[in-house]
């Protein structure tokens, strides 16, 4: 049996670690909401950084995000001593699997607009 100041400093400590785990979730939901602004914003401008290419700019911008949200994910996934569960991670990991699927199709567009620009017959 645990004893009264023992009973306490338990609740202290998973309310500590409750109130840490609840944090971290919504760090990465802002994680997520800035990717996603991000997206919006480089398709919404049209135009490359001067100094890339048009097509291989994109797709290396569409890669970039998508690596990042892995990353944050997979950190998250590590993270086994957290109670994610409690902390409403579900719907956090449905957006980024929404938003992964979102990012590569929009490598896919791009590589297919890349391969419309291309003529076959200067290819042989």
């Amino acid at each position: 049996m645990r004893t009264a100041e023992e009973s306490q400093c338990f609740q202290t400590i998973r309310r500590t670690i409750d109130h840490r785990t609840s944090e971290l979730v919504s760090r990465f939901g802002d994680c997520l909401n800035q990717i996603k602004k991000e997206m919006t914003q480089r398709v919404n401008t049209g135009l490359p950084i001067p100094t890339e290419a048009y097509y291989s700019g994109q797709a290396l911008y569409w890669k970039f995000l998508r690596r990042r949200l892995e990353k944050d994910m997979l950190a998250l996934d590590q993270a086994f001593f957290l109670p994610l569960s409690d902390a409403g991670m579900s719907e956090y990991r449905q957006q980024c699997t929404q938003l992964t699927d979102a990012l590569d199709d929009l490598t896919k567009k791009i590589f297919n607009e890349f391969q419309t620009t291309i003529e076959p017959v200067s290819l042989i």
